[in-house]
């Protein structure tokens, strides 16, 4: 699929399920700001 045909709603709303959230919880703070900074990277793409 190219990057136009998988476009999500602007207007949806993503929710994270609580196992993930778990996992998140237990890695240390650098590890969380590293992992948020590559999705913000990868969305402003």
């Amino acid at each position: 699929m190219s990057k136009d045909t998988m476009r999500l709603d602007r207007s949806q709303i993503e929710v994270m399920d609580e196992t993930m959230a778990e996992v998140l919880r237990e890695k240390p703070p650098a590890e969380r700001l590293r992992i948020g900074f590559g999705l913000w990277i990868s969305a402003q793409n």
